[in-house]
C-alpha cells in the first residue's frame, strides 16, 4: 500500500510539472470578451486580434507585440512594433493584448496596439498607407491561435491577415515552419500578427 501510493505521489508531480512546462514561460488564448465589448471593437475595426495571457515565467519583464505586413510572399515593412514593461504586481494578473486594424480610407489604414494589465496600459497607433483600390476586389481572411504557449526570446505569430483575388484562400492559425509562413503570406497582401516575450 505504501508503495502504491508513493507511486500515484509521483506520476501525480510529473504531470504536473508537465503541465507546466507544456504552458511554457506564458500562455496566450483567445480573451473571452462580453456582447458589449465584441460589439464595441466590431465598430471600430476591420480585423481585430484580441488575447489574454497568463505568466507562468517571473523573469519576464518585458512583451513586445509585431505587426509585419508582406506583398505576394514578399516581407515588406514592418508596421508596428510595441513594446510593454513587465512588473512583478503585474506577473499574477492577466495581461490583455489587442491588435486592432482600423480602415480610415482607401488608401491608409490606422494599426492600434495595446497591452493591458490591472495597472493600467501601453498602446501605439500606427498609420498604414495602402494600395486600397487594388483592394476593392479582394477577398479578405483572418485566423489566430486559439491557445498556446510562448516561449522568452521566441517570437511567436499569433495571427494572420489576408487580402487576395484568388480563388481560395486558406489562413494558416499556425505558423512552425518555412512552408507555413510561405502559406500565410503567399498573397496579393498579408499580416503577421507575433508577441515576444522578454
Amino acid at each position: 500500500m505504501k508503495h502504491l501510493t508513493i507511486g500515484i505521489f509521483l506520476s501525480l508531480l510529473l504531470l504536473t510539472a508537465c503541465s507546466k512546462d507544456s504552458a511554457g514561460d506564458a500562455l496566450i488564448k483567445h480573451a473571452e470578451l462580453t456582447k458589449f465589448e465584441e460589439s464595441l471593437v466590431d465598430l471600430t475595426s476591420e480585423h481585430s486580434f484580441i488575447f489574454d495571457m497568463e505568466i507562468n515565467n517571473e523573469e519576464i519583464t518585458e512583451i513586445i507585440a509585431t505587426v509585419d505586413y508582406y506583398e505576394n510572399g514578399e516581407f515588406v515593412r514592418q508596421i508596428g512594433n510595441m513594446g510593454s514593461a513587465i512588473s512583478q504586481e503585474n506577473i499574477e494578473d492577466t495581461i490583455r493584448v489587442a491588435f486592432i486594424q482600423q480602415p480610415i480610407n482607401e488608401n491608409e489604414e490606422n494599426w492600434l496596439t495595446s497591452i493591458m494589465t490591472d495597472d493600467g496600459q501601453s498602446s501605439g497607433t500606427v498609420l498604414n498607407k495602402i494600395d486600397g483600390k487594388a483592394r476593392i476586389n479582394f477577398a479578405a481572411g483572418s485566423g489566430g491561435v486559439n491557445e498556446g504557449p510562448l516561449i522568452i526570446g521566441e517570437s511567436k505569430v499569433i495571427g494572420t491577415i489576408a487580402y487576395s483575388s484568388k480563388d481560395e484562400m486558406s489562413i494558416v492559425n499556425e505558423i512552425e515552419t518555412k512552408e507555413d509562413l510561405k502559406r500565410a503570406t503567399d498573397y496579393e497582401q498579408a499580416y503577421l500578427i507575433s508577441v515576444e516575450l522578454r
